[in-house]
């Protein structure tokens, strides 16, 4: 009997063994380390030629370590002209007529309405001074540049 109890009671340390274990893989499933996880951080644009950035006041960082995202990318829409398109007004060169205080005219050169559509600038590029929000990446070496904190201006 005493031989039994004892098998028992080994087993059973065993098992409370087995779920300590399975207890503490459980708690960290999805933790990852702390040198592997993503910061959001802000920065200023210091240069453009080449990029830099100061993060948060501390360090500064370079176009090497940068990764820029299309929302800091100056991005141009190219409006296509159409040879096809048979609907074209002209027109003609012409002079505005002063007006207000400071009168003064501007010429107007002419031109038709197939190529008076001008490129449209989506996002413009970064510039000195633009406050950025950045995720530190690929354990602390790389720098994603997300976006402008104040969007266009």
């Amino acid at each position: 009997m005493a031989g039994k109890l004892l098998k028992i009671m080994r087993d059973a340390g065993e098992y409370i063994m087995a779920g300590n274990k399975l207890l503490k893989i459980m708690r960290n499933v999805g933790k990852a380390p702390v040198s592997e996880s993503t910061d959001l951080l802000f920065g200023v644009v210091t240069s453009v030629s080449p990029l830099k950035i100061k993060i948060d006041n501390r360090f500064e960082v370079d176009e090497k370590f940068l990764i820029l995202s299309a929302l800091v990318k100056e991005t141009i829409i190219k409006i296509p002209q159409r040879e096809d398109n048979t609907h074209l007004h002209v027109i003609p060169q012409h002079n505005t007529q002063p007006a207000g205080e400071h009168t003064h005219t501007h010429v107007i050169p002419q031109m038709n309405t197939r190529s008076a559509l001008p490129d449209i600038l989506l996002w413009p590029g970064l510039i000195v001074g633009d406050k950025v929000r950045v995720l530190r990446v690929n354990q602390g070496q790389m720098f994603y540049v997300l976006e402008k904190e104040e969007g266009i201006k």
